[in-house]
């Protein structure tokens, strides 16, 4: 098997005005050579009239770097390098190097990536950044330096029951929110930002950031309370539930329309647009991370044109505008929605549930109609896995569309009548 050579050198085409000589390092694999550029420099006395260097500094400089690019093969396995020619040596060294003297400060970056999310999204990533933080105890890391063995050490110490409030209202953590589920929705968002760190430095010649110590932990993420799938029986309630409360049945008509429009959220459901008996929308939480811009195309069944009537859909092409009024303050549209549901849900002797929990709801049943787990996820328009494809494939709408049709199917919508739309103000 050929061997891989190094030797520091200067040549004679490369003097420069003033007469000094950059020094390169020569590699040499299978009779062909790269020379690699270094940052040292030979002046008039450093080296020979043959243009051999004298100076023992520079030699032990060279000496230096060329230990180092030998340290960074010394891990290869032979039988993999002997696939190799001297351009993929060269660049593996490149890689290596780069990786070794590059310093990015985890939390600095992760508060420049998040500052264009939504107040909402951010806190989460907050929460989980001081989690960090408080476990670390100190506000900066080199995002190198983070092992999967810190991970999970991390997500140990928020399993114990961590109990603390963030100051100025960011988030609040109890221990009603342990017990492995929260460790991992932080580990995500953790891990979102390193993914981000990545995507930024990394590229075809230069893996700045080349470890990723999130991969293959494990996961435990029980549901969380109100979030969880609700049933096909409590939605038949819901559909069957006698027009006694306006604010119950314009909650329990929000859920529902949710459901039957693939999970669609409620700053969705606000800034619908119908075109013809299609509604069109790009899903917000996800709109700013897919390259096809979340964009979505829901048939509208017959089965909820009578939920889009009583909820006071117009036809001006701006659905539900008692909605709209909302647009402003969703997290308060959304808490006064979460407690008339809550409320109902009492009620009916069940477990509470949040608006959330439609798309879960709809996931599920689609799942027990038998539509496979990828259509289901291009139906609830996740971030995509595969960014490239995302731009070249053309979403099938039929087949997303029909995947609705056939969860809708295993409810029974006739109980719906035709009220007067209700109002939130009531």
């Amino acid at each position: 098997m050929s061997s891989i050579t190094f030797h520091y050198e200067i040549i004679s085409s490369n003097r420069r005005k003033d007469g000094t000589y950059p020094v390169k390092i020569r590699v040499t694999y299978k009779g062909a050579s790269r020379r690699q550029a270094t940052n040292l420099i030979a002046r008039p006395g450093d080296f020979t009239r043959t243009l051999h260097i004298k100076n023992p500094d520079i030699i032990r400089r060279a000496n230096d770097l060329i230990e180092k690019m030998q340290d960074t093969l010394r891990d290869l396995s032979p039988f993999m390098i002997e696939d190799w020619n001297v351009d993929m040596v060269v660049d593996h060294i490149r890689r290596e190097i780069s990786a070794s003297t590059f310093r990015l400060d985890f939390f600095e970056f992760g508060e420049k990536h998040i500052a264009k999310k939504t107040e909402n999204t951010r806190k989460a990533y907050l929460c989980a950044m001081r989690s960090f933080e408080e476990f670390l105890g100190r506000r900066q890391i080199d995002i190198n330096s983070i092992s999967k063995s810190m991970i999970l050490d991390w997500r140990e110490f928020v399993d114990r029951g961590n109990k603390r409030q963030v100051k100025k209202g960011v988030m609040t953590e109890t221990k009603k929110e342990q017990g492995g589920g929260q460790s991992t929705r932080m580990t995500d968002k953790l891990a979102h930002i390193y993914r981000a760190a990545q995507l930024q430095y990394n590229d075809e010649v230069r893996e700045l950031i080349p470890r990723h110590p999130f991969d293959g932990l494990p996961r435990h993420l029980p549901a969380a309370s109100g979030q969880r799938s609700v049933g096909a029986d409590v939605l038949q309630r819901m559909i069957d539930f006698p027009e006694r409360s306006r604010k119950t049945r314009f909650a329990l008509d929000l859920f529902l329309l949710s459901f039957a429009t693939m999970g669609a959220n409620l700053a969705d459901l606000w800034e619908a647009h119908d075109v013809g008996k299609v509604w069109h929308y790009n899903r917000r939480k996800t709109r700013s991370r897919r390259a096809d811009h979340a964009e979505m195309f829901v048939h509208i069944q017959p089965e909820i044109e009578t939920i889009l009537y009583r909820l006071g859909a117009n036809k001006q092409g701006l659905w539900l505008p008692y909605l709209r009024r909302f647009a402003q303050d969703s997290g308060h549209c959304t808490g006064r929605i979460n407690r008339v549901l809550k409320a109902w849900a009492a009620s009916q002797d069940i477990e509470p549930f949040t608006f959330y929990a439609a798309r879960h709801t709809w996931a599920s049943l689609a799942r027990r109609a038998g539509v496979e787990k990828a259509t289901i996820d291009e139906c609830l328009c996740h971030i995509g896995d595969f960014p490239v494809a995302d731009i070249y494939i053309e979403r099938d709408w039929e087949l997303l569309n029909d995947a609705n049709r056939r969860a809708i199917a295993l409810l029974r919508w006739d109980a719906l009548g035709n009220p007067v739309a209700p109002s939130m103000t009531e």
